[in-house]
């Protein structure tokens, strides 16, 4: 990919880190090389956990590759996103390079059968076009996010949806006055109702500011997002919402001094709202990277924050009247949480990772909001020294999936996928397309304990990415 040492936006690293965490990973990815090791080897691994908090067992392969199409193989195809309204229907979006090294917006989708390339279209005269996110209300009604850059190089926003015949770019306005504007994030609750989340750059002000654009139905427009009151620059990350009278957005601002603290804002109808958001104390940096709603009174977000020099994994909540951090397993775990996702008020799921000694550990935990209680299992490879999860999706009280990679230093990236049954986490055994170079998964989608979606990348042959779809029958 394109990004080197920056990430989208013109953010350091500091900022990147929390900015968009898959894209994040994938670009991590990307760049790393590794040996061969024979398929037979790799299909005889059995994934383990270490001896950590949280024993989880290897269970019976379940997870298949979905034989996916690239466009104009052998050139870069990766996907960031998918959405699942049913066992029969699913929408996947990410990016590819054409052969002149334009990036192009890449929709699949998949219709109970197989999957297939989607004609997507990109606007007429930009040479990046991307799409990180997708919501989808129904099986004939879709709306996907990203960016794209016009004829002078200018990010702006780019909004698509479909109407269950045919995608079509949907004029989504920019910020006058504004010289970057990118979307990261889209929840729909309805076809007439969709938010976005995204930022901004006023060159005249010198700062990033929030951006939030609504769908009523028939329009996008930009929904008056305000910024923290002598703030250097605000970030929306994600949102979620419940109903068309109830979103929550999240990231972070930078406050006067250039130390990054939560941001959540919430909107309840009429009109968005800075809410006051906690910081974990005594921390330096603190940024919120997902957040997932199930109600007016119930949302959960995950992030990490800076104390002593070291990240720390943190969970807030909120129970319909203020937020707070809650402590837990997770809580002041060196590492991150990049996605959390709730199924109802008293019982949520998190995935991301933590680090102990010389080693990254995947982590993924449950919490019951009637309790309190966190319960935490580690799930690693048994000859990874890098595991990471970055996607999770919840469908019930029992069932739970969350998915991402290990990393073997003789291979490479190997998919790692968690299941949650109701009463603990256990490694599924997931496949890879190239066991010999870098296999990746990002996001995942659940519509039951039978039908799960996983989407990413693998690195063919030729060192060069390809899209990878996993598929659960339960």
């Amino acid at each position: 990919m394109r990004w080197s040492g920056k990430y989208v936006g013109g953010l350091d690293r500091v900022g990147l880190r929390s900015c968009k965490p898959l894209v994040r990973k994938a670009l991590a990815k990307a760049s790393r090389t590794a040996l061969a090791l024979s398929v037979a080897v790799m299909a005889g691994l059995l994934l383990v956990v270490l001896g950590l908090p949280g024993v989880a067992t290897a269970q019976p392969a379940t997870w298949s590759v979905s034989q996916t199409p690239d466009i104009a193989s052998p050139l870069y195809n990766s996907l960031y996103g998918v959405s699942c309204t049913s066992a029969a229907s699913c929408v996947a979006v990410g990016e590819y390079y054409n052969a002149t090294g334009s990036v192009l917006t890449l929709i699949e989708t998949f219709n109970g059968k197989s999957w297939s390339i989607t004609s997507s279209p990109n606007v007429t005269g930009s040479t990046y076009d991307s799409l990180y996110a997708v919501s989808c209300a129904s099986s004939t009604s879709c709306v996907a996010a990203g960016y794209y850059a016009n004829a002078v190089g200018t990010p702006q926003t780019l909004v698509e949806a479909y109407n269950g015949t045919a995608w079509s770019i949907t004029s989504s306005p920019n910020v006058s006055g504004s010289t970057s504007n990118y979307l990261y994030g889209v929840s729909c609750t309805s076809t007439s109702f969709c938010m976005a989340s995204g930022y901004d750059y006023v060159s005249l002000l010198s700062k990033w500011q929030t951006l939030i654009e609504a769908y009523n139905g028939s329009s996008w427009s930009i929904a008056s997002s305000p910024n923290v009151s002598g703030s250097l620059s605000d970030y929306l990350l994600g949102v979620s919402c419940t109903s068309s009278t109830s979103c929550v957005a999240v990231g972070y601002y930078l406050n006067a001094s250039g130390a990054p603290q939560t941001l959540i804002e919430a909107y309840n109808g009429s009109a968005w709202s800075i809410t006051s958001s906690p910081n974990v104390f005594g921390s330096t940096n603190d940024y919120i990277l997902g957040v997932s709603c199930v109600s007016v009174s119930f949302c959960a977000a995950t992030g990490t924050a800076t104390v002593s020099s070291a990240s720390e994994n943190f969970v807030a909540t909120y129970n319909g009247a203020t937020w707070s951090i809650t402590p837990g397993p997770v809580f002041g775990r060196s590492g991150e949480l990049d996605s959390i996702s709730c199924s109802k008020a008293s019982f949520c799921a998190l995935a991301g990772y933590y680090r102990y000694g010389s080693s990254t550990n995947a982590i993924v935990a449950t919490f019951d909001s009637m309790t309190g209680a966190w319960s935490e299992s580690t799930v690693n490879s048994p000859l990874s020294t890098r595991n990471e999860l970055f996607g999770v999706s919840c469908v019930s009280l029992s069932f739970c999936v969350a998915d991402g990679s290990d990393y073997v230093s003789s291979v490479g990236d190997q998919t790692l996928i968690a299941v949650y049954n109701g009463s603990a986490w256990s490694v599924a055994a997931s496949q890879n397309m190239n066991v010999a170079m870098q296999n990746s998964l990002l996001s995942v989608s659940c519509t039951s304990a039978t039908s799960c979606v996983a989407v990413g990348y693998y690195i063919n042959a030729s060192s060069v990415s390809q899209t990878l779809i996993e598929t659960y029958n339960g």
